[in-house]
This record gives C-alpha cells, structure tokens and sequence, in this order.
C-alpha cells in the first residue's frame, strides 16, 4: 500500500479500516510512514496512536523516543494502559535506556 492511500485511510470514518491504515504505516517506516506515525501519535483518537505506536514498533529507531515519550504521558483515556504497554515494548530493543526512563513517568 502507498503512503498516500495510508494518509488517507487513516482518516476513514470506519474506525477499524483507519486502525488498520495506522498500523500499516509500519511497512513504509522508511518512506515517510515514519513521519505519518508521529503525527498520529498526538492525535486524539487513541485507536490512531495504538496503531501508531504498533507501527513504530516494527522497526524503533532512538529518533523515535521523544514522540513515543509524549504520547506515553498524554494516553489517559481508555486505551491508555495498553498504549504505555505497547511503547514499553517498542522501546525495549532501543540501545539506550529508553524503556528504563519510561518506567519511571
């Protein structure tokens, strides 16, 4: 799938085809998905952000951490618990102590 119709899907009013879009952002990590992914990590749908984090995770770099940090401290909702999770495990394989500083927020 192209950047483009992810870009578009995101926004789908079906939120499970837009989920669906976020976490395909994965496969396009290097081709601008990266950048997609942070923007929806700041959304205010919580579905977004846990695809978001879920794409992300298929291929963390330590230029992720500052966006994945934000949306760790600003996922309060429902979904909030799982979305911490899910960055705790995407930063896990970062080769800083990005995992460790989460734990302590």
């Amino acid at each position: 799938m192209g950047l483009a119709l992810l870009g578009r899907l995101v926004r789908d009013r079906d939120s499970a085809v837009a989920f669906e879009a976020a976490t395909g952002l994965g496969q396009l990590l290097d081709q601008g998905g990266r950048a997609l992914a942070y923007e929806l990590l700041r959304d205010a749908d919580e579905g977004l952000r846990l695809g978001a984090v879920l794409a992300i995770a298929e291929g963390p770099i330590p230029a992720d951490l500052p966006h994945l940090t934000t949306c760790f401290t600003s996922s309060t909702g429902e979904l909030g618990p799982e979305i911490r999770y899910e960055i705790l495990e995407a930063v896990a394989p970062l080769p800083d102590d990005g995992a460790f500083e989460l734990l302590r927020l």
